[in-house]
């Protein structure tokens, strides 16, 4: 996605990766640099989170060196604000996420809090995906955990 928006575009697009705290792949590759992969575990971390779509401990250096430059930011969230908004987006929205999917937008409000938009015209966008076929036993197990 934030390779495609920016050929469409331009520099009118500013990507922000949204990683768990516990396991910020393409963080640590990008902080480690592109010769070689490295892994959440080489700094010190240990990949457990909710988040099991964002649950990679080595980032591909193929997407590394495509789109690491064209990164804005990369905002890491904790396991518990993914249950919050899974919920909020849930009862608010009837969106049905799972936690990976809910990250987005547990950054979103930090992001920019912390770097405002330039354009009084600009538009956020928050790829979201997974939950809508995820059981409903496990769905309510996510829910309960806010």
């Amino acid at each position: 996605m934030a390779f495609g928006l920016t050929l469409l575009f331009g520099d009118a697009v500013r990507p922000v990766f949204v990683e768990p705290v516990a396991s910020p792949c393409m963080l640590v590759q990008l902080a480690a640099g592109l010769d070689r992969p490295v892994s959440v575990y080489e700094a010190g971390l240990d990949n457990r989170t909710a988040a099991d779509g964002l649950a990679v401990a080595s980032a591909s250096l193929l997407v590394a060196r495509t789109v690491g430059a064209l990164i804005d930011a990369v905002v890491t969230v904790p396991d518990a604000e993914l249950f919050h908004w899974l919920r909020a987006l849930w009862t608010g929205a009837g969106l049905r996420l799972e936690p990976s999917a809910a990250s987005g937008f547990a950054a979103l409000g930090r992001f920019l809090a912390e770097a405002p938009p330039t354009s009084p015209k600009a538009t956020h966008v928050v790829w979201t995906t997974g939950g809508a076929h995820l059981p409903d036993a496990e769905f309510e197990a996510a829910l309960a955990r806010t």
